[in-house]
């Protein structure tokens, strides 16, 4: 059985780790939390309302893409496929000194 783990964390701490059953509910809770914490740290910030940004979280995308480095006036928000299995999402505010990450990993239960 495949299980999905996502680890969410700032440069100064860890935020909390949570496992999904389907790949694509595990990139709407990076994406959700992304969001969240990206209005959190710039006013206004609106960079995860955009469609292209919000296609980055979608399976279709990560069949055809392995990496993403997007700039905008919000900040630098960039994807990596670290292994066949593993991505790291990483997203730092403009005039900030920390940044938020974001791993997904595929993982393989045993019965």
């Amino acid at each position: 059985m495949k299980i999905y783990l996502v680890s969410l964390s700032t440069n100064h701490f860890e935020l909390e780790n949570k496992a999904f059953k389907t790949f694509g509910n595990s990139l709407k809770y990076i994406y959700d939390n992304f969001k969240t914490l990206s209005v959190e740290s710039v006013k206004d910030c609106d960079f995860f309302d955009r469609e292209y940004v919000q296609k980055y979280f979608s399976e279709e995308y990560f069949n055809k893409f392995n990496k993403v480095n997007c700039k905008s006036t919000y900040g630098e928000f960039v994807i990596q496929k670290k292994s066949s299995k593993k991505y790291q999402f990483v997203f730092k505010p403009i005039n900030q000194d920390y940044f938020f990450v974001g791993e997904l990993e595929e993982l393989e239960l045993l019965d």
